[in-house]
């Protein structure tokens, strides 16, 4: 009998121990460090045990989202079907599963989210150069005061009964199905300024969109918009002259519309940001970048369909640098500078491709081997 008792107790101590090894981030401050493919924000997540993959952290998403491939390779029991909408035109189908069916763990903290569903997302290596294993959104991120460091690149989940103290601002916000959205102050050239609700949008690498833009008395630019979940379509191109938040103000902001009215990664990335969902409320404290200008928009790239490690040009906008120099839908770009797109990070490409000054393309094109120099201009003087 002795012995029984020994052993149960020593289970019980073992199993106390294991819980104990795991951060609640209901109960605990957790850290966790983030990747970031442009303003895009990625954690490292498992799923129920499978090798770990990268998770976005969308506020501009409502469920948490697994792709449907993996969901396959998990076998997870779809309890019923339905159609969602994203970035893009149209609905893509969608699956969703019980919750507790679905296990999440990043580094020591384990989660869950309230709502889980799968989509096709085989095609964000294509918009983000990653493969992407699921999305963390609204189902996840309320469950928390969330804070969202991009100068440290770290993720804090609090507990929600957490209360923010620093220099930030805090902006009430509204729950529209799930995602969070805020009045901004939007001014574009010629047009009295006016406001505006918009998604803030974690997910989104845009500045700021919204159909005011329509009313500017300066030239927009066609470019393709939409890019994401859904079919892409034609938008306009241009600039805010201003876009005031709580009692912060950023100058000469580019967006597009039509499409979602949004606050978008180029803008949020130039904040510490502590979303609280359970309160209605998001906290903005600036960050090192507030100040930085906006700069120039380059080519819309895809890696999708690129052999050997080239990169297909998918769309150039009218009258910009990249249409001026030559460079045309269909191009592969294979080196710049002469250091070949292959020993590249999509990151520091996508940064090379879109920094001020001239540099030197070689592409691909029917066969041919061409030198392309593409001049981008310095951003422009915000507005007196």
């Amino acid at each position: 009998m002795t012995s029984i008792r020994c052993a149960v107790l020593a289970a019980a101590l073992c199993a106390r121990s294991a819980s104990a090894a795991w951060a609640d981030p209901a109960t605990t401050v957790v850290t966790l460090p983030l990747d970031f493919t442009g303003s895009t924000p990625l954690l490292s997540v498992r799923v129920n045990g499978a090798p770990a993959g990268w998770f976005i952290v969308d506020s501009g998403a409502a469920p948490c989202v697994l792709d449907d491939a993996l969901a396959r390779r998990l076998k997870l029991a779809t309890v019923d079907t339905g159609a969602a909408t994203g970035a893009g035109k149209g609905t893509v189908p969608y699956r969703s599963y019980r919750p507790d069916a679905v296990s999440l763990r990043s580094g020591a903290t384990r989660f869950t989210c309230t709502r889980m569903i799968s989509l096709d997302l085989s095609g964000q290596p294509a918009i983000l150069g990653r493969k992407i294993d699921g999305i963390l959104g609204g189902a996840f991120l309320a469950q928390y005061v969330v804070e969202l460091d991009y100068d440290t690149a770290t993720l804090r989940l609090h507990p929600r009964d957490f209360d923010y103290r620093g220099p930030g601002q805090t902006l009430p916000i509204t729950l529209e199905n799930g995602v969070p959205h805020v009045t901004a102050r939007l001014t574009v050239a010629g047009v009295a300024p006016a406001d505006r609700s918009l998604l803030i949008d974690t997910g989104s690498q845009d500045s700021v969109d919204d159909e005011l833009l329509l009313q500017s008395k300066t030239p927009l630019t066609e470019v393709e918009g939409g890019v994401g979940l859904g079919q892409t379509y034609r938008v306009s191109f241009g600039r805010f002259s201003r876009v005031r938040l709580g009692s912060f103000e950023l100058e000469d902001v580019p967006g597009v519309a039509p499409g979602v009215p949004l606050i978008g990664g180029e803008v949020l990335r130039r904040f510490r940001i502590f979303f609280d969902y359970a309160r209605s409320r998001v906290t903005l404290e600036p960050g090192p970048h507030l100040r930085d200008r906006f700069g120039f928009s380059g080519p819309e790239l895809r890696l999708r369909g690129a052999p050997d490690g080239a990169v297909r040009v998918h769309d150039v906008p009218a009258q910009s640098p990249a249409a001026a120099s030559g460079l045309a839908v269909g191009d592969l770009i294979t080196a710049v500078d002469g250091t070949p797109v292959a020993e590249l990070t999509y990151n520091r490409l996508q940064a090379l491709l879109t920094r001020t000054g001239a540099f030197t393309l070689t592409v691909r094109r029917a066969g041919r081997t061409l030198t392309i120099v593409l001049d981008n201009p310095p951003p422009a003087a915000p507005p007196p």
